[in-house]
């Protein structure tokens, strides 16, 4: 039994891997019909014909990652691609490809192949529930930090003599970042003193001593870690 069919075993049918077609019922053969073009759906919104350096994807290829699925199953390492533009993941199997639907991956987990660390992703409601996102994993506490990693499509503007010849289209890096709170609140993170004071109120004081003392730079991620981290701390010793 492939890994695809083992899918329609632990997944509720209803609800399974093909998001390009209406929901309904299928049978296994039907189900092993529905394939996604992954290129075709990687076109940028202008259409095809043009020029695009970069990707939409978080990595090109495709990686080892262990899913966790709603409904408490689990697969590992599984053959998967994640499209940060549509917040879609994708999944390999032999010469087919698949797409999941939004809701059936939980939580989905890269494994480095030369060490023991992990990107771990999280399906998580944001924009007060209304708007489901994978969002990335940076600290964990009673405090969690999360990426989104959004990226926006830019169109090169075609204005001057030589520019229809040199056309770059790209998808650009624009990372959000947003902290679920203790009583589960998910806010997001502006990457600048004044917001992150205000969206720390209750330790202001201690946030804005912190980032003055230790000079944390907070347009750098890695800083962000260190800000969460201590006010999660700030948090346990109540």
């Amino acid at each position: 039994m492939n890994k695809f069919a083992f899918l329609l075993i632990v997944l509720n049918p209803c609800l399974c891997v093909a998001q390009v077609l209406p929901d309904t019922n299928y049978t296994e053969t039907e189900f092993e019909n529905l394939h996604v073009n992954l290129y075709r759906r990687d076109k940028n919104p202008e259409g095809s014909g043009k020029n695009i350096r970069t990707s939409p994807f978080l990595f090109d290829d495709f990686r080892s990652a262990d899913l966790y699925f709603t409904n408490k199953t689990m697969m590992q390492n599984m053959s998967v691609k994640f499209n940060c533009f549509t917040n879609e993941l994708f999944y390999s199997e032999g010469n087919k490809l698949y797409v999941f639907k939004q809701g059936i991956v939980d939580r989905f987990i890269f494994k480095s192949d030369t060490d023991s660390s992990t990107i771990i992703f999280r399906n998580v409601l944001i924009d007060n529930g209304d708007k489901p996102l994978f969002l990335q994993v940076l600290y964990e506490g009673n405090i969690i930090l999360y990426k989104w990693h959004h990226k926006e499509y830019a169109s090169a503007e075609s204005t001057g003599p030589y520019n229809s010849d040199r056309r770059i289209n790209q998808y650009q890096d624009k990372p959000w970042y947003y902290v679920q709170m203790k009583d589960g609140a998910i806010r997001k993170l502006r990457q600048n003193e004044k917001s992150v004071v205000r969206l720390f109120s209750d330790r202001s004081e201690e946030i804005s001593r912190f980032i003055r003392s230790n000079n944390i730079i907070l347009s750098e991620e890695r800083e962000l870690v260190r800000l969460v981290n201590y006010y999660n701390h700030l948090e346990d010793s109540q």
